[in-house]
């Protein structure tokens, strides 16, 4: 009976294995045939060899558009052709006078859907005028970027203007977690002599350095991506890579994984936006404690870097504290609940953020930055408004005149040290 179940599965693999056969080689000539007429050609969405993605310049003239999410309402602004944000083309950049030029980078926090008057650069243009400074802000800041990639950014794209001012407005709720990320973007790794930038390993973009010409992987790839197959398992060995010298287990992350997924918040207009704007950080920094301390290092590295390679510029750290870190009452009911789903508490998630808000500050005078405090003004607004849409709780037009005023003033108190003489 035994003998003859085994004689049964067997036949039934070696069918299975002939039918495998004949369909991937059935795959194989039909892809073949497709490349050599150059037929469906596979439409691959490559990253950028040295920063992983960049902002696209507008398709027509200097008009960009986004759409406001919480309010539905499109806001037209200025894109110049390399995704500044300002009217002014390259060639009127490069004859640009100005005693304070100021490069500004940051994440999606510096790049936010409003008016580029209204943005928290656009207010420290602004204000710097009216104290009679002779400033011109170039703001680019790059949705998703870690702070290196924001650095990489300035480099090849606003260095070329001479400014003498770097303003990183490095964001405190997801930040320390996406200098440790090696998906599609330039990162960090160790050596013996400290760290040096590496190359992004690729995921959701295609490696620029390759020409994929398969139809069928790239349809394979689809359908894996359609159903979150490729998504999950990659993320797997990507966790690997980021949490580095940990050597983590696959429970631990599959822990995380499934705490992402319990962050996630229907009620919220952007059912994602607690894990992506804090949650993420904090889960990752729970599930997997030493790499707290190596985000430090890391930022460490990074404004070391920085300042070793310009020692006569001014140097800004400007962090933007989170809607959790800000709020020191009750938040959001929905954020409450999410919380209750989670193996962290608000008051912990607060006080870990804090932790690497105050870290960046005496890192600031390690490196000889200047820090820009914005969280004590913020959580000092007594407005009836948000300083945070409940949409996907990016700061708004309040929070980015507070911040555009706050280092509008610290960087009146030091452009001295640029050699610029005020009344």
């Amino acid at each position: 009976m035994l003998r003859n179940v085994f004689s049964a599965i067997k036949r039934a693999t070696k069918s299975a294995l002939i039918y495998l056969a004949i369909t991937a080689v059935t795959l194989a000539i039909f892809d073949l045939v497709l490349i050599a007429t150059d037929t469906l050609p596979p439409v691959y969405e490559y990253g950028d060899p040295d920063l992983g993605w960049v902002t696209r310049a507008p398709a027509t003239g200097d008009k960009d558009a986004c759409m406001d999410m919480p309010s539905n309402v499109r806001i037209d602004y200025a894109r110049n052709e390399m995704g500044i944000r300002t009217r002014l083309q390259r060639s009127e950049l490069d004859s640009l006078q100005a005693g304070i030029k100021i490069a500004a980078v940051g994440d999606s926090h510096s790049d936010q859907c409003m008016s580029n008057e209204d943005t928290h650069q656009g207010v420290l243009q602004t204000e710097l005028a009216a104290r009679g400074l002779d400033g011109f802000v170039f703001s680019n800041g790059v949705g998703r970027y870690s702070p290196l990639q924001a650095f990489l950014l300035f480099e090849q794209r606003l260095e070329q203007f001479d400014p003498n001012v770097l303003v990183l407005n490095l964001y405190t709720g997801n930040d320390f977690i996406d200098i440790l990320r090696v998906d599609d973007r330039p990162h960090f790794v160790s050596t013996a002599d400290g760290y040096e930038v590496s190359d992004p390993i690729w995921f959701r973009y295609a490696d620029p350095s390759k020409n994929y010409r398969s139809r069928v992987a790239f349809i394979g790839r689809k359908i894996l991506d359609m159903i979150g197959v490729r998504d999950k398992w990659i993320r797997l060995k990507l966790l690997g890579k980021t949490t580095g010298q940990e050597n983590t287990s696959l429970v631990s992350r599959f822990d995380y994984i499934s705490d992402i997924r319990r962050s996630v918040e229907p009620s919220v207009g952007y059912s994602g936006a607690y894990s992506a704007q804090f949650l993420n950080q904090q889960l990752y920094f729970h599930h997997f404690p030493a790499s707290e301390a190596e985000a430090v290092r890391q930022i460490s590295a990074l404004m070391d870097m920085i300042r070793s390679e310009y020692p006569d510029m001014l140097l800004v750290m400007s962090p933007i504290p989170s809607y959790q870190l800000v709020t020191t009452g009750d938040v959001d009911e929905a954020l409450m609940q999410t919380m209750q789903r989670l193996p962290i508490d608000n008051g912990t998630s607060r006080e870990l953020e804090e932790r690497l808000y105050n870290e960046l500050r005496r890192l600031s005078n390690v490196h000889e930055w200047v820090f820009v405090d914005l969280l004590t003004p913020l959580r000092s607004y007594s407005g009836d408004g948000r300083l945070y849409n409940n949409y996907d709780y990016h700061v708004n037009r309040t929070a980015s005149k507070i911040i555009g005023s706050t280092e509008a003033s610290v960087i009146a108190d030091n452009v001295y040290r640029i050699g610029y003489e005020t009344d």
